[in-house]
């Protein structure tokens, strides 16, 4: 099977990631594989869609020179990007989608869907789904509207950005905080925001539990998750803000919310996803590049890229 992975710029990708470790299974499987960033797509004067990419021998290693690669000649593609770390080349992830969906018009297999990225890629599209599901929430790019739904609340409040990583420019709110118009002010400055309530044990963390194809990624019982607990200087449990992983556990409310969203996810063409949970309640989908792997391959002694890309496989041997 010949693979390519888009990837935000292909000497960006760490060892460490995700998709380094999903690029090295697939090598290990046999199959040709190759990375191009998103600003290397183009579409020729003979309609063709290409890419200056970059096969790869042995990975991680040192990337030989870019050759020019016509897309129909692939067997799949997995969109492996992160546009909200990427901004400076925002207008490049857009037609890049763009030209996912006209590959999988001629019939590529294009994962995740790139009409499914846009639709589920903000945290709008969370806001939207049963409150059974999810932290009651507001959006709006009105602060006086936020604001007044903080005020109204008796607990603590979760502001963030609707396209975001990372928790950057996360606050926790409360109806006292001095500091509540000018932080809800400079969320809305950039746009809509999302205000969450501050969901019952988000003082322990969260789990980041990935699904694919509708279900719980799990390898004999045990399941492809990491619990990350917040440091000692900051409520927020995310690694880049000081959070430290931990071996996960899913209880079994967890696992029927984590069914209900990835089918949920898989109806608008999610293949592979991070659910960040607290308790049975999703405070984050990442439809793009969700990590998490290294650590609980880690934890459990487990390779759960490995049912990624026989997955993968299955999609290309009988497509839809």
């Amino acid at each position: 099977m010949r693979l390519l992975f888009w990837v935000n710029d292909p000497s960006e990708v760490l060892p460490s990631q995700t998709t380094s470790m999903l690029i090295t299974t697939a090598v290990a499987r046999g199959h040709e594989v190759w990375v191009c960033g998103v600003a290397a797509l183009a579409l020729d004067g003979r309609g063709r869609i290409t890419a200056r990419a970059h096969r790869v021998q042995v990975w991680p290693g040192e990337l030989g020179p870019p050759q020019v690669l016509d897309l129909l000649t692939c067997e799949a593609v997995l969109i492996r990007t992160n546009p909200a770390r990427d901004a400076e080349r925002a207008a490049a992830h857009e037609t890049a989608l763009i030209f996912g969906e006209a590959l999988k018009a001629r019939g590529l297999v294009v994962l995740n869907d790139p009409a499914g990225i846009r639709t589920t890629r903000s945290k709008l599209f969370l806001a939207t789904l049963p409150q059974r599901l999810r932290p009651g929430s507001t959006v709006s790019g009105d602060p006086d509207v936020l604001i007044e739904a903080i005020t109204a609340s008796e607990a603590p409040c979760v502001a963030k950005p609707l396209l975001g990583t990372r928790g950057s420019d996360v606050f926790k709110l409360t109806a006292d905080d001095p500091n509540l118009k000018a932080i809800v002010s400079s969320l809305c400055a950039a746009g809509p925001a999302l205000l969450q309530d501050f969901a019952p044990g988000a003082e322990q963390g969260d789990l980041r539990l990935l699904v694919l194809e509708g279900e719980p990624l799990q390898i004999e019982g045990d399941y492809a998750c990491v619990q990350r607990v917040p440091g000692q200087r900051d409520w927020r449990s995310n690694i880049h803000c000081g959070g430290t992983p931990t071996q996960g556990a899913p209880t079994p409310a967890q696992l029927e919310a984590a069914r209900e969203l990835g089918q949920i996810l898989l109806e608008r063409g999610v293949f592979l996803a991070g659910l960040d949970l607290i308790g049975p309640l999703a405070i984050e989908l990442n439809v793009f590049s969700t990590g998490g792997l290294r650590d609980a391959n880690r934890f459990f002694g487990r390779d759960f890229t490995v049912p990624i890309i026989a997955a993968v496989e299955r999609r290309v041997s009988t497509p839809s």
